[in-house]
């Protein structure tokens, strides 16, 4: 009989919020929740315990939450299998063209999202310095 709780999240459910995280931070500038909940239209409380790995994602929420990031699921899909069993990719590039971020940065917890008021990095897009020159 259902007793109403979760059980816990499996390693690769972990790895898939981490590797969400990890592609938000590697986002210049970073992204925070009400950002991603902004760009995907998904609710922002449900989101914070999916990024915690609190509860699963749908394949529709992960294909929304991945295409606002602009990573391809099926990669955040295959890393996390490869982090949870073990293995040590070379390198998962979370963004095309922010920082890549190591298995081992993820494992130290390089992208888990701060806490207090937000702050944002300094540094200017590639966009927004293409767009002030034309």
């Amino acid at each position: 009989m259902p007793t109403g709780k979760r059980p816990p999240p499996t390693p690769e459910e972990e790895q898939v919020a981490a590797l969400l995280r990890a592609a938000m931070a590697a986002k210049i500038p970073a992204w925070n929740q009400q950002d991603l909940a902004a760009a995907t239209g998904l609710d922002a409380s449900g989101l914070s315990r999916a990024l915690r790995a609190k509860r699963g994602l749908t394949v529709y929420e992960l294909l929304k939450i991945s295409s606002a990031l602009g990573v391809a699921a099926g990669r955040v899909i295959d890393d996390a299998r490869r982090l949870a069993s073990g293995g040590q990719p070379d390198v998962v590039q979370l963004v095309p063209h922010a920082t890549t971020v190591t298995a081992e940065d993820i494992a130290a917890g390089v992208a888990l999202p701060r806490s207090g008021p937000r702050q944002r990095r300094t540094q200017p897009s590639t966009d927004t310095v293409v767009q002030k020159h034309r």
